[in-house]
C-alpha cells in the first residue's frame, strides 16, 4: 500500500500554508499522548502533581520508549511520569497515568477541546490482538492543527499553557523538527531566538510529528502524519524520515531559519 499523508500547516494568523489529505484519520501512535497531558493537566494542579505518587508496579508494563522501565526508582510523582511522558514518551509512565485517571477521562478532554476522530483508543501494549484496540491512538491532521493552534493560544498558567510547557522538554526531533538545527536536549529557553514544542509519533510505518516552532520570520503550528502500509525494514523507515523531514525544511523556510 502507498503511503497516506494528512498534513496541515499554518502561520500564527491561521493562514494555511500546506495542506494535504487533511480530513484522513490514521493512525498517529504516541501523539495521543498529548490527549492523556491535556487531561492531567485539566485535572490536577502543580502541587497535586508533586504530592501524588504511583507504584510502577499498579501499571500495565511495557518496554519501548522511555526510561522508567530502566530506572531504580519504582515510586515516581504524578510530576515525574508527566515529564517522562512529555520528554521520552515513556509507556511505561503512560500507562500508570492512564490507569490513573481512566480513559474515559481522557475521552471526555478530547471532546472538550473539540475533537471526535482524534482518540487515544488504548493503553501502551507490547502485543496487540483481537482483544485489545487495533492502534494506540488515530486522529486527523486538521483537528491536530486545531488542536496545536489552541494550545499554542491558551492563556498562561490554564492547562494548554501547562501542557506546551511539558512539550518544550520532548527530546525527539528527529521527524519535522529535525531541520531545525535545534539541540534535542537543550531547546526550552523561551527566551531564545527559536522556540518549540513538539509531540512525535513512530510505529511501524507510522511518522507523526506535530508542534509550533516559532523562528525570526514567522510563528508556525504544524500537523504532519503519514502511515504506509509497506513493511520493508530500516531502508524503508529511512525513506519515510527524510521524506517526513522535507516539511520541516520548508517550514524552517517559512520561519527564518
Amino acid at each position: 500500500m502507498a503511503s497516506v499523508w494528512s498534513v496541515v500547516v499554518s502561520d500564527s494568523n491561521g493562514e494555511v500554508l500546506m495542506e494535504e489529505n487533511p480530513d484522513a484519520v490514521l493512525s498517529i501512535a504516541s501523539v495521543g499522548k498529548i490527549l492523556l497531558l491535556l487531561a492531567i493537566a485539566q485535572r490536577f494542579s502543580d502541587d497535586e502533581l508533586k504530592a501524588i505518587h504511583i507504584e510502577r508496579a499498579t501499571a500495565l508494563p511495557v518496554a519501548d520508549s522511555g526510561l522508567w522501565q530502566h530506572l531504580d526508582a519504582v515510586n515516581l510523582s504524578l510530576h515525574d511520569l508527566v515529564v517522562l511522558v512529555a520528554s521520552l514518551s515513556d509507556n511505561w509512565a503512560t500507562n500508570a497515568l492512564i490507569e490513573n485517571i481512566g480513559l474515559p477521562s481522557v475521552w471526555g478532554a478530547a471532546n472538550a477541546w473539540g475533537l471526535s476522530d482524534t482518540k487515544l483508543l488504548d493503553l501502551v501494549r507490547d502485543v496487540r490482538d483481537e482483544s485489545t484496540a487495533p492502534r494506540l491512538a488515530e486522529g486527523t491532521a486538521r483537528e491536530l492543527h486545531t488542536l496545536v493552534t489552541a494550545i499554542a493560544e491558551s492563556a498562561p498558567g490554564s492547562p494548554g499553557a501547562r501542557v506546551s510547557s511539558w512539550l518544550q522538554l520532548n527530546t525527539d526531533l528527529s521527524l519535522v523538527a529535525s531541520a531545525f538545527g535545534l539541540d534535542p536536549l537543550a531547546h526550552a529557553d523561551p527566551s531564545a531566538p527559536v522556540t518549540l514544542w513538539n509531540k512525535t509519533g513512530t510505529d511501524s510505518g507510522v511518522l507523526v510529528d506535530v508542534g509550533v516552532v516559532k523562528g525570526p520570520r514567522a510563528e508556525v503550528r504544524y500537523s504532519v502524519i503519514v502511515n504506509s502500509g509497506n513493511a520493508d525494514g530500516a531502508t524503508h523507515t529511512r525513506e519515510l524520515r527524510d521524506a517526513i523531514r522535507t516539511w520541516g525544511v520548508t517550514i524552517a523556510e517559512i520561519t527564518g531559519l
